[in-house]
């Protein structure tokens, strides 16, 4: 029984267990031609039939050995009472497993679940399914391929497909003609298409009609001709049919070169005359001859547009240029049954050219242009007074545009000179002062005209509004400080700019002579901006000042009616420009009075003046009461000083500055400086806190030393004590 078992096993080992099957990772759906995309082709490695029955087998032979081996007995001879006997069930179920397991070893080590890549995409193809062809490969595991079965029922919707029959089932297949057949007619087939159909299937029944299909989708006479050239045997009436696709100065060359004698010339002139220029149109008549002078009945029988009669009849001009109103005439008369519908348009154009160098006077050319429409003369060209002041309107725009100038010749705003004054009075002046009215620029120039006739105009003036923000030191050393906080900081803080806006304004010239000169003026006004400034206890001030920048103007062509009233606004705009525009009021925002710079100079030295009288009544009081200070242990003021008087300068004001010599109890003299500050109306100035009385000053810094007396002062001043 042994023997058997080994038998089976071995059977199993040698009887092709595994083989390589095809597979891929995905496989699109069918389309309409059954053609099918295969993403990640490969051969897994599985089991056969056999292989698969390998494993009964083994397992079979494997429990019959274990059950055979269970079912003998085993012990000692000696004793043979004791022989014992397995379990044959236990030994066949362990044999069965083992058998199983030795199975699915020796399978797996001839390679089962083993993975590879065809050598090549055919070697997949036949052994996943022979029937299947291959049309396209990217690589060895992606590719395309197509059901070899379908090629009677091929359907062709677009150049791809007649590809992939040719590749699938080459070009000699017996269905290859119904595959040309289908792509007649087909709009998924385009004329380029063509040339590679021809080259694909050279041989098939539909070979001619698809030349003629080639040539009859020719789109221009260029590929028109160039298609019959390539396909003579197709024998197609050239001719004839590229008469149809006339497009331009262009193709009735060709048409000319190819047929110089055609019997359809005035047929192609007429095509060609919508989409060519007058110039090119008038290059035809050394090319066509006696054709190109066509006739009424000519633009009968091939109708065009009207652009394309305007063409012809202004190539007329360019071949025999008009020079006099004769010549105009003449052409127009002559093509008088030639109508569109800028014809009218155009005989003005004529007669304004040939006017605008024979007359003197352009008012001339205008009364003439305007005679065309109600003269009866004219009245054969159908132009109306509409039709005619509208094409003056537009000729004298061109006119101003071109020939009328606007210059600018200076500007001025409305502020009060007394803000200069302000602003440059650093001693004693207002703390707020602002415009009491709006901003008003002038704007004046002059307007001439360079042109020959007499033109109504209209001057646009525009300019930007910019404030201007200013901080400006009323002495040296502010200044000083000033440019060292721009040093440190980097910005500009001494002046600062931004925009404020934009106006703009209209001057109406009713006439304005040919060759004449006028001045126009404007006012911009910018609303409700203000000038102000602040002054810091006259060491600083601060400015928003407004300019304006930016002016530019422009002229145009204006005949509207003007009012009473506009033109009395313009008669005032320009004595603004001759005498000046009215001042703005500066107001000196805390009085709530117009600010007057003499008034506020007439009382700084009014207080000037009070405070040198007060010093010197001082003076001789204190000279009556004594030669000498007199002093006790403590006050060691040695006699009365003599004083050097000089001119110091004290928030805004000049006061007298004074000199002491102080002797303590050592001996040692120091020196000092003191004056006398009258404050009668509380303008404190920062920096002496005390009010009216006597301040001692040491390096810019100022001490109060009180207001009893000079005595007292000159006691505090030297560290003196009263007896």
């Amino acid at each position: 029984m042994n023997r058997i078992a080994l038998i089976f096993i071995l059977a199993a080992l040698f009887n092709g267990c595994v083989t390589f099957k095809p597979d891929s990772a995905s496989v699109s759906q069918k389309d309409y031609n059954q053609r099918v995309d295969v993403s990640s082709a490969h051969f897994d490695k599985v089991l056969t039939p056999a292989g698969k029955a390998s494993f009964a087998v083994g397992a079979i032979a494997g429990g019959v050995v274990g059950y055979t081996l269970a079912d003998t007995k085993y012990g000692s001879n000696e004793n043979p009472a004791n022989y014992k006997k397995g379990s044959p069930i236990v030994g066949g179920i362990i044999g069965a497993f083992t058998g199983f397991t030795a199975t699915y070893l020796i399978n797996k080590a001839l390679g089962l679940g083993k993975v590879r890549r065809p050598e090549t995409p055919e070697e997949w193809i036949s052994r996943a399914n022979s029937r299947y062809v291959l049309l396209k490969a990217n690589n060895v595991e992606n590719f395309r391929i197509v059901d070899g079965d379908v090629e009677s029922s091929w359907t062709v919707k677009n150049i791809q497909d007649a590809r992939d029959f040719s590749t699938a089932f080459k070009s000699s297949s017996s269905y290859a003609n119904n595959v040309c057949k289908q792509t007649l007619y087909n709009s998924g087939i385009y004329r380029k298409d063509y040339i590679e159909l021809l080259r694909l299937y050279p041989e098939n029944s539909s070979l001619m009609d698809m030349k003629l299909r080639f040539i009859d989708l020719s789109t221009s006479v260029f590929d028109l001709y160039a298609a019959a050239d390539l396909y003579p045997e197709a024998n197609v009436n050239v001719e004839d049919k590229s008469t149809e696709m006339i497009a331009g100065f262009e193709d009735a060359k060709r048409f000319n070169s190819r047929y110089p004698k055609s019997q359809l010339n005035k047929k192609v002139i007429i095509k060609a005359l919508d989409n060519s220029s007058a110039e090119e149109v008038s290059k035809m008549p050394p090319l066509f001859k006696s054709d190109f002078n066509l006739t009424e009945k000519d633009f009968q029988k091939y109708p065009t547009t009207d652009n394309g009669k305007r063409n012809y009849l202004n190539s007329q001009f360019i071949l025999k240029p008009a020079r006099s109103f004769s010549d105009v005439e003449f052409t127009y008369y002559k093509y008088k049954w030639l109508n569109y519908a800028n014809k009218p348009t155009d005989i003005l154009n004529r007669y304004w050219n040939i006017g605008y160098t024979t007359f003197y006077d352009g008012d001339d050319l205008i009364a003439f242009i305007k005679r065309l429409s109600y003269d009866p003369e004219f009245s054969i060209w159908n132009i109306s007074r509409e039709l005619s002041n509208n094409f003056l309107q537009e000729k004298l725009a061109e006119e101003v545009r071109g020939k009328v100038t606007v210059t600018v010749e200076g500007q001025m705003g409305n502020n009060n000179p007394e803000w200069e004054n302000w602003l440059n009075n650093t001693e004693y002046s207002a703390g707020i002062v602002n415009d009491e009215s709006n901003i008003d620029f002038v704007v004046y120039g002059l307007v001439k005209n360079n042109s020959n006739f007499s033109l109504p105009v209209k001057i646009d003036v525009n300019a930007k509004m910019y404030l201007k923000e200013t901080i400006q030191g009323t002495g040296t050393w502010t200044n000083a400080l000033l440019s060292l906080a721009e040093a440190v900081t980097g910005q500009k803080v001494s002046e600062s700019t931004r925009d404020g806006g934009t106006a703009s304004e209209s001057y109406f010239v009713p006439e304005i002579n040919r060759g004449e000169s006028l001045m126009y003026a404007v006012v911009l006004d910018y609303g409700e901006s203000t000038r102000y400034g602040i002054n810091a206890f006259d060491l600083y001030k601060f400015t928003q000042e407004i300019g304006i920048s930016d002016v530019s103007t422009q002229c145009s062509f204006n005949d509207l009616y003007l009012s009473q009233a506009t033109i009395e606004k313009q008669e005032i705009w320009q004595n603004f420009a001759r005498y000046g525009i009215p001042n703005a009021n500066l107001i000196d925002a805390w009085r709530n009075v117009e600010y007057s710079d003499n008034e506020w100079q007439e009382k700084k030295v009014e207080i000037q003046e009070a405070r040198r009288r007060a010093w010197q009544e001082a003076i001789a009081e204190s000279r009556n009461e004594s030669e000498k200070v007199s002093t006790n242990d403590k006050c060691w003021v040695e006699v009365y000083p003599e004083v050097n008087e000089s001119d110091w300068d004290i928030c805004g004001f000049s006061v007298t500055l004074y000199e002491i010599t102080c002797i303590d109890e050592d001996g040692d003299e120091s020196t000092h400086f003191f004056y006398y500050w009258d404050d009668p109306d509380g303008n404190d100035c920062g920096i002496l806190s005390g009010g009216s009385g006597y301040y001692e000053e040491v390096l810019g810094f100022n001490s109060y030393l009180g207001d009893d007396g000079l005595e007292a002062a000159l006691r505090d001043l030297c560290d003196c004590e009263k007896d």
